[in-house]
């Protein structure tokens, strides 16, 4: 026994989500980029240090993380 009846939530295909999904299918085969996310600031202190700390990756610079380390002296 076939039934021509979808399962779920009907779709209406004039709503928001639908339009910017037909929207997104289109850009994504006519190959444009999909933005997603809210756009960074570049010239923020956070993307500055951010900047700064893949330049120091980038030289082979040591990254300190976390906290220092005590230097135990033996008497």
């Amino acid at each position: 026994m076939e039934s021509n009846k979808t399962k779920g939530r009907a779709i209406n295909p004039n709503s928001k989500r639908q339009q910017k999904l037909a929207a997104q299918a289109e850009a994504k085969a006519n190959g444009t980029e999909i933005k997603r996310g809210r756009n960074a600031d570049p010239t923020s202190k956070r993307q500055q240090k951010l900047a700064n700390k893949a330049t120091a990756i980038a030289n082979g610079t040591p990254i300190q993380r976390g906290r220092p380390t005590k230097v135990k002296v033996d008497a």
